[in-house]
């Protein structure tokens, strides 16, 4: 997303960047995948739910009249709580894949690995991020992959893309 603040605080490689970046997204259908995975992803939430619902039901210490009782709402977002809560993990890989593909494309559309360096050094100062945070911690709650990551990624691009020699 190009905000108004980027443009203000930022270099113009640093805002071509950004806007690579969010090209890449384009390119590589992320929002439309989003979409597909939430919807399934809601399809089973919903159905683990309903099926907690059920057991409920049956069980007389809940004291649900049926699936459909309005008391068994708070189990029922407990379920979908807790549900999620174990499927975060998940999420987060597939939200920190989709971010190293906009990157990579980031990179590819601009051919500029020192600014995309420069640029996370700039983000990383002004957020005060944890350049290499446990992997526990990223595992479970980073959607986009640490700065150490990024700027390894870029090192990698420029090893494998040598810029041409100054004329």
């Amino acid at each position: 997303m190009l905000y108004d603040n980027l443009v203000a605080r930022s270099d113009p490689d640093a805002v071509e960047l950004v806007l690579a970046h969010e090209m890449g997204h384009w390119k590589h259908a992320h929002i439309w995948k989003g979409i597909g995975l939430t919807l399934v992803g809601m399809a089973v939430l919903l159905w683990c739910g309903a099926h907690v619902l059920a057991w409920a039901a049956e069980r007389r210490a809940f004291h649900l009249a049926g699936p459909a009782d309005v008391a068994g709402l708070p189990l029922f977002l407990l379920a979908l709580f807790v549900l999620n809560l174990v499927g975060l993990p998940i999420q987060n890989a597939v939200s920190r894949h989709f971010e190293r593909q906009a990157d990579w494309a980031s990179l590819e559309l601009t051919g500029n690995p020192a600014a995309f360096i420069r640029a996370e050094v700039d983000l990383a100062r002004s957020n005060l991020a944890d350049l290499t945070p446990p992997r526990p911690l990223v595992w479970l709650l980073y959607t986009h992959p640490p700065v150490a990551e990024r700027i390894r990624m870029a090192d990698v691009f420029a090893a494998q893309h040598p810029a041409p020699p100054p004329r």
